[in-house]
């Protein structure tokens, strides 16, 4: 009796959970005005043209080049924008202030610049090399929430954080970038709840591995030996003096998915979606295989992880 029962309530559950859902907010896409910032390349470039195809009004922010096979149009306003830059981002919020009509707000500030920098041994980073990830991961989002939350509690609209499922899975040999993200999902879960009672909703894009610029197949390696060069000799004796050499054939077997729509399908639910949910989590690897190694016991975890790198030579177990 209690087993047809408990499978009847879940699968009543699940459906009304869809159904909900694919339910979208009551505005039409020209309507709306958005901010993606790091529209360069990757994730930002590909979500900018693909909303300004479906009539929503993208203002994409990129630091150097934002190359477009046609003439920018009205659904797709390129600006410079340097989210390190607080009179950047001033003048940004201005440029769009004067672009948007006076009785609407930004309807969403997709913070989706980011870095993957100086890869390696926790022992061999500097604090700089933290502050070159938080400056543009955690910093840069800090700055563009900041300066934009007066127009988008004008609309009663929505930030969207791009974080990591390293930002709740850490991975070795990328501590700085770890940390950043870690940092960002903090940042989101504070800013949510400071805002539940402003209008303005906070949503977290979590990817797993996808295959965009920021995963380059050599770069990693070469960031990792560069830091371990700078270890006094006594330490990469312990470790090898070919440490990373050998470990990197283990690390340039995993690959990404080439799938990037995935993400912008997730920015495009957290947009138009009448009930937008606080966290995406997207690809297989997130939604699976992090999740268990996340809640399996630690010891457990800590092997398998571990299991695919390379030992140092004077490690005695």
């Amino acid at each position: 009796m209690w087993l047809p029962l408990g499978i009847a309530l879940i699968t009543v559950f699940l459906t009304v959970k869809f159904l909900l859902s694919r339910l979208r907010i009551n505005r039409k896409n020209s309507d709306l005005f958005v901010l993606i910032t790091g529209c360069d390349t990757g994730f930002g470039y590909l979500a900018a043209t693909a909303f300004a195809r479906k009539r929503i009004r993208v203002f994409a922010g990129y630091l150097k080049e934002f190359k477009l096979d046609s003439e920018p149009s009205e659904y797709l306003i390129p600006i410079q924008l340097d989210v390190t830059n607080e009179k950047h981002i001033k003048k940004a919020v201005k440029t769009i202030s004067d672009r948007i009509p006076p009785d609407q707000g930004l309807w969403a500030v997709i913070n989706n610049a980011g870095v993957s920098l100086h890869t390696g041994l926790c022992e061999a980073q500097t604090p700089d090399n933290y502050k070159d990830c938080l400056n543009v991961n955690l910093f840069g989002m800090v700055l563009v929430n900041k300066h934009f939350l007066p127009l988008l509690r004008k609309s009663s609209g929505r930030i969207i954080n791009m974080a990591s499922i390293g930002g709740r899975f850490a991975f070795p040999y990328s501590s700085p970038y770890v940390v950043s993200k870690f940092a960002v999902e903090g940042y989101s879960e504070c800013l949510r709840r400071e805002l539940y009672h402003q209008g303005v909703s906070v949503h977290v894009i979590e990817p797993g591995a996808f295959d965009t610029g920021m995963l380059m197949r050599s770069t990693p390696i070469d960031f990792a030996q560069r830091t371990f060069d700078t270890l006094p000799d006594e330490v990469k004796d312990y470790y090898g003096r070919d440490f990373f050499q050998k470990m990197s054939k283990n690390i340039l077997r995993f690959k990404g998915s080439k799938d990037l729509n995935q993400v912008t399908e997730a920015y495009y639910h957290a947009l138009t979606a009448r009930y937008p949910r606080a966290y995406y989590k997207v690809g297989w690897d997130a939604k699976i295989l992090f999740r268990i190694l996340i809640y399996l016991p630690t010891w457990i975890t800590d092997f398998l992880v571990t299991w695919m790198f390379q030992r140092p030579a004077g490690a005695k177990l």
